[in-house]
């Protein structure tokens, strides 16, 4: 930054102001080059020279009177402290005091040099929020597989106990079991995705259930003073994009309108199909011509100020107290928007509210009205074996009473040599190999190769709870069925081992 030579003249504890810390005898100063102090201070020059210290507010931060101490004692002070400026905001300077005693009949001078480190500081913020965040996907990372582990044995219980229960409330509580452990299945996608910015799979998104999914949060979760209203038609498009990002772009718009309305308000979410036109494409850079739907978040709130309407993208950039906003949120869904090939607009008064609308291209079809309907289960086995191998007890006792209860045997291994063992002994029965991929001993790559080299050629599905498919090495040379991230759900569960046998007999007595 600008370094200035400030030259307090010290006498009888009075600090007065120099131009570039050359003095006469007799402590006259004389003006000089003036420019960066006085443009730091936010000052004419004419106007600080021949100033008290205790003239100049800036320069009088808190401790002043320690560092004074300090200098006195040690002759020489390092620091650093804020300079206020007069169009708002504060710049840091780092500050270095020498105390001058020569020549010996003259008073001790200071020697000040204050440099401008404010973009420094700005940039070891960045760099270290940087870091934090790389902290937090690593944690998330070596969690995500113990995380899953304990989440996959509760979505497959709740299918399992809702069949066994027909008290209307009792169900109600097991559905809302289910959906906690999926949405905690999903956080940790989440936090994945935006911490390691991994790609997320794109698959066709039915964008009003991705609403009604969000507006039973917010009337779940959020304050009780806080109205939500949606509007969604039934003949919307489709969006191809990745669920959870799209779930977390909503969900951060969300979270900033109910921050924005602590006395309540209306959260109002709405789509609609568009066609963008030249003309109102021409507005946006990242905006093309064709058909779009557009996701719309608005509030009741205290509104955006004008003058941070342009800075609100900024990574990092937050009016939240320390410790309630990252400055991470906007620019998170700018992002989301724009990975999908999109745009977005908003518009807000402060007082009165804000609007964000998200633009996505849309695929247009004929069936895009009807809401797509939850696959139903796969026919029922007819006894086929299945050898489930897993190091989690609880995921492997709830693997045998899922697939016991459609009507498979299951043979159980706790890692990849048992399970070697039992296709031995039961080779003319197991039909099927389930196989976590992270286990103590021989893990489920391990297994598999094993598999292979023995000449077994039945038909394997990999699990993993680690939602990152790379960390699993040589996944490609495996030639899985398939890998099932978890958690998963029973109905994905019983139609991926009924795709896997349904080439072969499936009568496990031939």
């Amino acid at each position: 930054g600008d370094d200035d030579l400030i030259g307090p003249f010290l006498a009888h504890a009075r600090y007065m102001m120099g131009s570039d810390g050359i003095y006469h005898e007799d402590g006259a100063i004389h003006p000089r080059q003036y420019g960066s102090a006085a443009r730091l201070l936010g000052r004419d020059r004419e106007a600080l020279v021949g100033l008290g210290l205790e003239q100049v507010p800036e320069l009088l931060f808190p401790g002043f009177s320690e560092a004074e101490a300090a200098l006195q004692r040690e002759a020489q002070w390092t620091g650093e402290f804020p300079i206020p400026q007069a169009t708002g905001g504060e710049r840091v300077v780092l500050a270095r005091w020498t105390l001058l005693r020569e020549p010996p009949d003259t008073p001790p001078r200071v020697l000040a040099i204050l440099t401008d480190i404010t973009e420094r500081k700005q940039m070891q913020a960045q760099l270290l929020h940087a870091q934090r965040m790389q902290g937090i996907g690593a944690l998330a990372g070596g969690i995500a597989h113990d995380l899953n582990n304990l989440l996959a044995p509760i979505l497959m219980a709740a299918p399992l106990l809702k069949e066994t229960v027909e008290d209307p409330e009792s169900r109600a509580m097991l559905e809302t079991m289910e959906q906690c452990a999926q949405r905690g299945a999903d956080i940790i996608r989440q936090l994945l995705t935006f911490a390691r910015g991994t790609p997320g799979t794109r698959v066709p998104v039915p964008v009003r259930h991705l609403l009604r999914d969000m507006e039973k949060i917010i009337r779940e979760t959020f304050p009780r003073n806080i109205q939500a209203e949606l509007h969604a038609p039934r003949e919307l498009w489709s969006v191809v994009g990745d669920p959870t990002q799209l779930h977390q772009a909503l969900m951060n718009l969300c979270v900033n309108a109910r921050d924005a309305m602590p006395q309540g308000g209306i959260l109002r979410l709405a789509a609609e199909n568009v066609h963008v036109d030249e003309s109102f494409a021409s507005l946006d850079p990242h905006a093309k011509p064709g058909p779009y739907v557009c996701l719309t978040v608005s509030d009741t709130g205290t509104g955006i100020a004008p003058e941070i309407q342009d800075r609100i993208f900024d990574p990092f950039f937050t009016t939240k107290e320390v410790g309630k906003g990252t400055g991470l949120g906007l620019p998170t869904v700018l992002g989301i928007v724009q990975g999908h090939n999109g745009f977005l607009r908003f518009k807000s008064l402060p007082g009165q509210g804000t609007t964000f609308e998200l633009y996505f291209p849309a695929t247009i079809s004929e069936s895009a009205a009807e809401e797509p309907a939850e696959p139903p289960l796969p026919p029922p086995a007819r006894g086929e074996m299945v050898l489930v191998v897993d190091d989690e007890a609880s995921v492997r006792d709830m693997l045998k009473r899922t697939l016991e209860k459609h009507g498979y045997r299951v043979l159980l291994a706790a890692e990849g040599n048992e399970a070697l063992a039992l296709v031995e002994r039961y080779a003319s029965e197991v039909r099927l190999v389930l196989t976590d991929m992270l286990m103590p001993g021989l893990d489920g790559p391990g297994l598999v190769q094993a598999l292979r080299a023995r000449g077994v050629r039945l038909p394997i599905l990999g699990m993993t709870g680690v939602a990152e498919r790379v960390t699993i090495r040589n996944l490609e040379n495996l030639q899985l069925e398939t890998l099932m991230t978890k958690p998963f759900l029973t109905r994905d569960l019983l139609w991926a081992l009924h795709r896997a046998l349904e080439p072969g007999p499936s009568d496990s007595t031939a």
